[in-house]
């Protein structure tokens, strides 16, 4: 008798672990599987307004939701059934709310929206199509529409395509924009070179070095 072999379920894939992911495979890598613990002082300040705000009486609710079928799940910020105008929308309109402050939208956040349009079209059956979501900078108080489009949804399933196929002892590349790495709270986990350059910079400034 042949054994039968039952085949796991698709991993599903948290909606904020494609922004995490689009911002730096890397760092998402070492979280992922070995979770350093620390964080760095802008997303601990951002996390903690972020949930402020959340949890405020201004009307802000988040909802979880779950799609097998799309293989994502995650807890939207806020869903809205008016737009801008005030007028009714035939279906609700994921919000991501950001911090912002340069009042610059980045494609991880394009991203991230795009996913809870999809998991509000794969998990409310009432939805057919989400047109668009919006990301709210609060550090400026500005609404920026992301129209849903083919190139964004199909971004969505390739990066939860990506992450499943990440493994512990596969790391990805390091990221090609090494600004980021300067603020980045796994720099010292995953480049120590790069912090001991950061740090030699640093000091050379504040000692008046440099050209």
């Amino acid at each position: 008798m042949s054994d039968v072999r039952i085949e796991s379920p698709p991993e599903m894939v948290p909606v904020n672990a494609l922004n995490q992911y689009l911002y730096c495979p890397r760092r998402y890598w070492y979280y992922r599987f070995f979770d350093p613990g620390d964080r760095s002082p802008s997303l601990v300040e951002g996390r903690v307004r972020h949930q402020a705000q959340s949890q405020s009486p201004n009307g802000i609710r988040e909802r979880y939701l779950r799609a097998e079928s799309l293989g994502l799940c995650g807890r939207v910020d806020m869903l809205e059934n008016t737009d801008e105008t005030g007028d009714e929308v035939p279906h609700p309109i994921p919000v991501e709310r950001k911090r912002g402050s340069s009042g610059r939208v980045y494609r991880n956040d394009e991203i991230q929206v795009s996913a809870y349009g999809l998991l509000i079209e794969h998990a409310l059956h009432s939805v057919e199509t989400v047109d668009y979501g919006v990301i709210y900078l609060y550090e400026t108080d500005e609404r920026h529409r992301i129209p849903l489009t083919e190139e964004r949804r199909d971004a969505v399933r390739q990066t939860r395509d990506a992450i499943r196929q990440l493994r512990p002892d596969d790391p990805p590349s390091i990221v090609d924009n090494r600004n980021k790495c300067s603020g980045c709270s796994v720099r010292h986990h995953c480049q120590p070179e790069t912090e001991a350059y950061i740090n030699q910079e640093a000091g050379s400034v504040h000692s008046g070095g440099g050209d």
